[in-house]
């Protein structure tokens, strides 16, 4: 049986103040700025924005981390900074550290800073869809 190893973690976070003291914690453990990588989703529904509360709703900030053999403490520091990876707006989902539109025809997801690459490997094993 092969094992593979994971270092790639991801925290979803409703408040950029959240995440921002996630990150300086991240850093108090030895990771690196160059390993932590923070991104913001906007939901825009297919009718058009909506309401600024509905806007802020559907805002997401992801945080991902490449946390070498400190996975189990990133993960503690995120929770505890109120990460919470099924708190995904409806219509998306979050694959492989970033959240994609699980309905094309009624949502568009603009990421407010550029993604960088990701990998296919999931923290979980494989994706649901991808099981035999």
């Amino acid at each position: 049986m092969n094992t593979v190893d994971y270092s790639h973690v991801v925290g979803v976070f409703r408040e950029r103040s959240n995440a921002e003291r996630a990150i300086d914690k991240l850093k108090r453990i030895d990771i690196g700025e160059h390993q932590i990588q923070l991104n913001e989703y906007n939901l825009q529904t297919a009718e058009g924005i909506g309401s600024s509360s509905r806007q802020e709703s559907n805002k997401r900030l992801i945080v991902n981390v490449d946390a070498d053999g400190k996975e189990q403490e990133a993960v503690g520091i995120m929770v505890n900074n109120g990460a919470n990876n099924a708190d995904i707006p409806p219509g998306t989902e979050l694959v492989h550290g970033s959240l994609v539109s699980s309905n094309s025809e009624s949502a568009d997801l603009n990421p407010g800073l550029p993604t960088g690459e990701s990998s296919s490997d999931s923290f979980f094993g494989k994706n649901v869809s991808e099981r035999p």
